[in-house]
């Protein structure tokens, strides 16, 4: 009798020492799942999101040739006032595109910057991101320094020829975009010249 209390016992014991491991072996096992599939998640938003940010290249890069086509082509001093209102315009239409860009980073910018993965398509993806968005952002504020160069040369032409009624122009301000940056902090400044 008592070796059957002793049996009965350890089987018992037993027994909840296999339910505790295999309930917290289940837990652990959940865990991962659970951790894997927000991995996906996040890669899968990366690489969408990358994707968007490449499609914003593509249109500031359309509204950059357009603006140099424009402004910085075969322009004239005595025809440059005529066309202000349309270059303001044209510049007003490139920094929107560059904000837009901006603003659609947000979840590359958090997640490229503070999680390392082990994903090829994710790392290349994160690389040419840091890269290609100091380029748009430096070159977008180089292109405006460049407008406003011409501007100061032309305004200083319109006070060399006080004969002639000629009016000045304004320089554009950005509001948002008006420093260089280095994004990835290696000490080069991409999309300055």
């Amino acid at each position: 009798m008592k070796n059957k209390k002793k049996i009965i016992i350890i089987i018992s014991v037993v027994l909840i020492l296999l339910g505790v491991i295999s309930f917290f072996g289940y837990k652990f096992y959940q865990s991962i799942v659970k951790d894997r599939e927000e991995l996906n998640k996040q890669v899968n938003e990366i690489l969408d999101n990358y994707n968007i940010f490449k499609d914003n290249i593509k249109n500031i890069n359309i509204k950059r040739e357009e603006i140099y086509n424009s402004i910085f082509k075969d322009n004239y001093y005595m025809e440059m006032s005529n066309k202000q209102d349309d270059w303001m315009k044209l510049l007003d239409d490139y920094e929107k595109e560059v904000e837009k860009l901006d603003n659609d980073s947000n979840n590359l910018k958090e997640n490229c910057e503070n999680v390392n993965f082990i994903n090829k398509d994710v790392e290349v993806s994160c690389d040419s991101f840091s890269s290609n968005y100091e380029i748009i952002i430096n070159s977008f504020v180089q292109d405006i320094e460049l407008y406003n160069q011409n501007i100061d040369s032309y305004n200083e032409w319109v006070d060399n020829n006080k004969d002639k009624k000629y009016n000045k122009m304004d320089k554009y301000i950005s509001d948002k975009y008006t420093n260089y940056i280095d994004y990835n902090n290696d000490g080069i400044y991409l999309g300055k010249e």
